[in-house]
């Protein structure tokens, strides 16, 4: 349902569907007043109700993995190797790998076959660069965030304390309600 305080060109949309990404808020933003009442005058002056798509349309560049015993293993070593060698780097995460060399070590990392036979420790096959992309890459196309969506506003709020004391105390016991997995993924 769209929310819109009178004042401001921006509509609030929030998704319904229980098993989409609950309680996240889309904010759309007119250029100007003018805008979102040409807008409003489309659509015969009613606030439109939006829901999310049932289902993601999928990419095929796009691929989803599981958080199992393969994933934390690729995850503990290619944050191994970048603890080695990539601390003196600048910008490690920020710049990306090509996308062939990323997506061969995903296929190799996460094949329980081939993931101990994937040689990140050199330097010449795997540059730091694929490395963190690949790493990128797989967090982000888990079918959930590690740190849950079931307790993103609970972390959310939890940061937001006023002492330090609380912010620590209340993630640390937030962190310990995640699944184990997660949790396991999260300390290493």
């Amino acid at each position: 349902m769209i929310r819109k305080p009178r004042s401001s060109p921006c509509s609030r949309i929030t998704n319904s569907q229980p098993n989409r990404k609950p309680g996240v808020i889309y904010t759309l933003q007119a250029l100007s007043e003018q805008d979102r009442t040409a807008w409003m005058d489309i659509m015969d002056g009613k606030e439109p109700t939006y829901t999310a798509p049932t289902n993601k349309i999928p990419n095929s560049n796009e691929e989803s993995y599981d958080l199992d015993d393969v994933g934390r293993h690729f995850v503990k070593r290619c944050i191994e190797v970048l603890e080695k060698r990539g601390l003196e780097e600048q910008g490690i995460y920020r710049v990306v790998g090509v996308t062939s060399k990323v997506n061969k070590l995903l296929t190799m990392g996460l094949d329980r076959r081939k993931a101990d036979k994937v040689a990140l420790d050199d330097p010449q096959e795997w540059e730091t660069k694929t490395i963190t992309s690949a790493l990128k890459t797989y967090l982000r196309n888990l079918p959930e965030p590690l740190m849950s969506f079931k307790h993103h506003n609970d972390f959310i709020n939890a940061v937001k304390r006023e002492s330090r004391q609380n912010r620590v105390h209340e993630v640390h016991k937030l962190l310990y309600k995640l699944p184990k997995t997660n949790l396991e993924v999260l300390s290493i």
